[in-house]
């Protein structure tokens, strides 16, 4: 009889960069259900390039989605495999185009709903992975029947142990988990905090972002495998970000490019990504595309990024084009052309995707109004998780404004205080709450959220409705 085999016991049939891929994904469950998802993901992607590498099959410019069909039709792979793969797949899409679960009675219940349901997703995937595993064990490597697996318990408090060994190792993939965590409890704390936090708030909240970016930017230098004797800073910086990990560079670049730590550093972000973006990283080329497209004086440049990043799977890269196509400000409009892109965004579990053409079937000047199929795509997106899509589609279908009406202005005569106390005399380190500053607002008005109701300007406006009634 045989006996029960550990999934961890399991995984080291595979190699050393899958255990330590699937050790990862496990450890952030519970902390990071979001990352966790991409992690498994990316396992998905290694089991797939490591099978088609024995095969001698060229796969270096095909998707995951064509790599898993591939594996199946060279019969390299079951069908149940296939299943599971793709299932993987989509759980990481959903992830890696960040969303939160709502079925919105009110935002305390949507934070718990969506790490209820993030939590539940990743505990899918791991499942999946084993059983795809499990699957490779017996027809892919041929070792016979297969032992019981047993499911390791996930320890809750196991992201301390990666903070103590990022704080004492020189080692980059170490540097890179413990930013990780940092960068996870920055965005727990955010959430948990009100919408006028006081300045000792935004204080942990900023101290905790800079610790992820000192782990990244560790990792990063740490990264490049290469001896240089070099008297120059400068030169020493330039072979960094010539030769370096992209994936630390990129964690790295994002965070000085969100905003959270000042609009001042923006620019460097922009710079950081440029060279990530340049140098081939999918995810880096979509985030690139997006700014050039908002900024408007190079539109072929913003379309070249986005065609690298859909070549590399990357689903951001499919809905900037979406917008090239559709909305006229770079060429005349394509809808059909528009259509495929989101259309392939949407298939590959994309919530953003949804929400895009819910939108567009709603109010768009070029796409025909039909509210109908905006009802479709904003209620996929809900299902998803979107919580813009809720909230539009409150305000839009379900009558929100006037279930708000009676309850708003009392609620805006107790925070008009809150509100004036917060307003800075001197500059303060910006924060966005849930809303980046370069992303667009919630109001809908397809402006930068910090150059809506994200500004000062803006704040002061509220104010002065509230006091004479209007909200």
């Amino acid at each position: 009889m045989n006996k029960g085999m550990t999934d961890l016991e399991l995984v080291l049939n595979f190699g050393n960069l899958v255990s330590k891929t699937y050790g990862t994904a496990v450890k952030f469950i519970e902390l990071n259900p979001d990352h966790s998802l991409v992690e498994f993901r990316s396992l998905a992607t290694l089991l797939c390039n490591h099978i088609l590498d024995k095969a001698n099959e060229d796969f270096q410019h095909w998707t995951l989605e064509e790599k898993i069909d591939l594996l199946f039709d060279s019969q390299l792979i079951t069908s149940s495999a296939r299943r599971n793969l793709h299932q993987i797949r989509k759980l990481g899409n959903s992830s890696a185009h960040k969303h939160d679960l709502i079925s919105a009675k009110d935002e305390k219940s949507f934070i718990k709903l969506s790490r209820e349901n993030q939590i539940q997703e990743s505990n899918e995937a791991r499942s999946l992975i084993i059983d795809v595993l499990s699957d490779l064990y017996v027809f892919w490597l041929k070792k016979g029947s297969l032992p019981k697996i047993i499911q390791i318990e996930n320890k809750s408090e196991s992201y301390k142990e990666l903070l103590l060994e990022g704080a004492i190792s020189t080692d980059y993939q170490a540097k890179y988990l413990a930013g990780i965590v940092y960068k996870s409890l920055a965005e727990e704390y955010d959430r948990t905090l009100p919408l006028m936090a006081d300045d000792d708030s935004e204080t942990k909240l900023i101290l905790l972002y800079e610790c992820a970016m000192a782990h990244f930017k560790a990792a990063y230098k740490l990264s490049i495998n290469i001896g240089f004797n070099l008297s120059s800073a400068i030169e020493k910086e330039a072979l960094y970000f010539k030769y370096c990990d992209l994936n630390y560079l990129y964690e790295y670049g994002s965070i000085v490019y969100s905003g959270y730590l000042g609009e001042d550093k923006i620019s460097i972000g922009i710079e950081l990504l440029t060279i990530a973006a340049k140098r081939g990283f999918g995810r880096a080329q979509a985030d690139l595309a997006c700014y050039i497209y908002d900024k408007g004086d190079d539109y072929l440049l913003a379309k070249k990024y986005a065609e690298e990043a859909v070549k590399q799977d990357v689903i951001e890269g499919n809905r900037l084009l979406f917008h090239y196509f559709s909305e006229g400000k770079a060429i005349k409009t394509n809808i059909k052309l528009a259509l495929m892109h989101i259309d392939k965004a949407i298939k590959t579990g994309c919530p953003q995707a949804s929400w895009d053409l819910g939108r567009a079937y709603f109010d768009s000047d070029h796409i025909e109004q039909d509210f109908e199929k905006s009802k479709i795509y904003l209620l996929k997106a809900i299902e998803q998780g979107h919580k813009q899509a809720y909230l539009f589609y409150e305000f839009n279908f379900n009558n929100l404004a006037e279930k708000m009406a009676s309850g708003l202005k009392r609620f805006g005569e107790e925070i008009i205080s809150s509100l004036e106390s917060h307003i800075p005399q001197k500059q303060v380190p910006v924060r966005s709450k849930k809303i980046k500053p370069n992303e667009k607002c919630e109001c809908g008005s397809e402006k930068k959220y910090k150059k809506c109701h994200g500004s000062p300007a803006m704040t002061l406006k509220v104010i002065e409705e509230i006091r004479k009634g209007n909200y």
